[in-house]
Formats: C-alpha cells, structure tokens, sequence
C-alpha cells in the first residue's frame, strides 16, 4: 500500500473515518471461498457505510475452484461502488472491462454479501474460442460429466459476441434446481 491517508474528524467518535490508499500489486486471498488475486493495482476510497474501489490492473492471477486453471488476465479495470446496508455490503459496478488471454470482455455487477449472498453478472465476450474454453472449464461448475461432454462436444470453434447472465443466491449456484438464471446466447 501507498499513499494511505487516515482522516478521523473526532477521536471521541471512532464511527466518522475516511480511509484513501493506493495499491499497486496487490495480492488477496479468501481461504473459506477457495479463492486468490494477485496482481491488483488501483485505489480505494473508504468510509463507515460505503466507498469506491478503482482498479486499473495488468497481469492480474486469479485462482477458484470454478476454474480448472489460473485465469491471467492482461489488464482489468473497473469502478465499483460499496454500500453498507443493514447488515449487507452492496457492491456494483457498471464498467467492468477485462482482457483474458485471447478474451475481451465487458460485463456489469450487483453483488450482495449480506445473510443471504446474491449476484447478478451480465457479460459480454466479444471474442473466446472453445480451446480456451475447455482449458478453463470447471468439473466444479458444471459437474464432471456436463464438463467431459463439453471439452469432448466443443472441439473448435470461435465465439463472437456471446453474453452470459448468472442471477441469483450464491449458495444456490449452479442453479441445478432452477432456483436461479444461468443463460447464455450468442
């Protein structure tokens, strides 16, 4: 971390604090949802209910176990927004934008980390091919056998302009009774 101001307008209350940083090569790991990003540069605005994340990244490493290997990605950049409501973190954005070796994506995300953990990601790739598909697709997300029909059905091909839309409780993902929307169309 860099340039990291703390204002506190009153010491008698510790609830009034503005927290400003910039970060550059930032790595994060969250052990209880098997996941990790390093690489992350940008600058966060922070305060008691809500702040700004600005990240402007290149060569970022993201980890999951919905990936059956590291995604790299050449750049990254976005501005969400974070809200604290009742108990819940809202964050959004709107500008997501991301090269993923051969990918270019654009996408929009509502996130909710509250009692009950929402999403909502619309994505747009403007170009993928099934190569890179397969090599990055999850026993995990799909199941084993939807994974093995996959790599086995989609041996070549390109993909222009697909959108994917996943909207729903997270701990409900992969939707397999319908709770929730797994769409795509090319």
């Amino acid at each position: 971390l860099t340039k990291t101001d703390i204002e506190i307008d009153d010491w008698t209350k510790p609830d009034n604090w503005i927290l400003k940083t910039q970060f550059t090569d930032l790595g994060v790991t969250i052990q209880e949802e098997d996941l990790m990003v390093d690489g992350l540069s940008g600058v966060l605005f922070l305060e008691k209910d809500h702040g700004r994340l600005i990240v402007d990244s290149q060569d970022i490493v993201f980890e999951s176990k919905y990936f059956n290997r590291p995604l790299i990605f050449s750049s990254l950049e976005s501005d969400f927004i974070v809200q604290r409501n009742n108990g819940s973190v809202e964050v959004r954005s709107d500008n997501l934008q991301a090269e993923i070796d051969t990918v270019d994506l654009k996408s929009r995300l509502n996130l909710s980390l509250g009692k009950e953990k929402f999403i909502d990601l619309q994505i747009q790739m403007y170009e993928a091919d099934a190569q890179w598909l397969n090599q990055h697709r999850s026993d995990e997300l799909f199941g084993k056998a939807t994974a093995n029909w996959l790599s086995r059905s989609i041996v070549d091909a390109e993909f222009r302009n697909v959108k994917l839309l996943v909207y729903g409780r997270i701990d409900e993902f992969p939707y397999e009774n319908n709770e929730g929307v797994i769409q795509s169309a090319m």
